[in-house]
């Protein structure tokens, strides 16, 4: 399954630092979260008619919610909320081009969901099954819109081999596919969003494929009824020796602009979704998004720098430029 902010004020800061942290979720698996960054505010998006959100920037280290799937008790809450009205919480994970990537690598994903009998949907597996056998079919329906833009006189973003697209059995850089669950902590969908090496220390623009992606899904969210999103700030998902200060304060500056403008296009044009539990819904929306940071960012002392950027980014009135 492929899925291909004006004015706002500040209402509340809450920020709170937990250092060396430990707790144990079972007999076979302990979990210590160090260096833990946690930090919330709410902000109001919007010049006349405001809009009301809740933005949170932490550090943990896995892309889920919890120690590769959660307690029993908690995955359960998390079972439950697949019926309550406002109650969907999704993830975006970094992935691999290749669909199957999460079982051939046995991923914490892949791990997190052989931990209990997957009851409500198919098992990861399966999902991932079908969105391998609709690849083909999706590349072949994206290489004929682009020939339609080049023989209308269209340029294209990026260049590309119609024969090569037309067969490829791989996703391109910011694709997306998505995943549902209920035997997860805390998440009920996963957007997979497709990355590539580049950027985990190149620079990229407003313009990226991964932002458009992150488009697309805050664009689902809205569509579908999923309120709260957990969002990679620095589009990557563990630190590395190349990541300077400058760079991640810049990456991070860069993906709130981006995320803000994307709030503001959903909730200005209005929300429609198909929320379970009753009819569909239509009134401006709250959402809750999650900026997760990798944990290792802690020890290095680049949490706080990358704080400032968040309140700069969300205070900011100007439209966001193509940067």
């Amino acid at each position: 399954m492929l899925f291909v902010l004006n004015g706002c004020e500040l209402k509340r800061r809450e920020k709170a630092l937990f250092m060396g942290n430990k707790q144990v979720f079972s007999q076979q698996d302990s979990f210590a979260e160090e260096n833990i960054f946690d930090e919330s505010f709410t902000i109001y998006l919007g010049a006349q008619l405001k809009t009301m959100h809740n933005v949170r920037l932490l550090s943990r280290k896995t892309p889920l919610n919890g120690p590769l799937g959660g307690s029993i008790s908690q995955r359960l809450q998390s079972a439950m909320n697949l019926y309550r009205r406002g109650g969907l919480h999704g993830t975006i994970i970094l992935v691999e081009k290749h669909p199957m990537w999460h079982t051939q690598e046995r991923t914490d994903l892949a791990r997190a969901c052989e931990k209990s009998t997957e009851l409500h949907f198919e098992t990861l597996g399966k999902q991932l099954e079908q969105v391998q056998n609709s690849i083909q079919g999706a590349n072949q329906w994206r290489c004929e819109q682009s020939l339609q833009k080049v023989t209308a006189g269209q340029s294209l973003q990026t260049p590309f081999d119609a024969e090569k697209q037309r067969e490829e059995c791989s996703l391109l850089v910011g694709d997306l596919y998505t995943t549902r669950h209920s035997n997860l902590d805390g998440v009920q969908i996963i957007f997979h969003l497709v990355i590539d090496n580049a950027l985990r220390s190149g620079d990229i623009t407003s313009r990226h494929p991964c932002l458009a992606g992150i488009r697309n899904v805050i664009r689902a969210c809205s569509r579908f009824g999923v309120t709260s999103i957990s969002i990679p700030l620095l589009l990557v998902e563990e630190a590395n020796e190349n990541m300077t200060v400058q760079w991640c304060v810049k990456r991070a500056e860069l993906v709130f602009k981006c995320v803000k403008g994307y709030l503001m296009e959903v909730c200005g044009s209005g929300w429609e979704s198909s929320a379970p539990g009753g009819p569909a819904l239509s009134h401006s929306p709250h959402y809750n998004i999650n900026f997760v940071l990798p944990s290792g960012l802690g020890a290095s002392g680049m949490l706080d720098e990358v704080e400032a950027p968040a309140t700069t980014s969300i205070e900011q009135t100007e439209p966001l430029q193509d940067l």
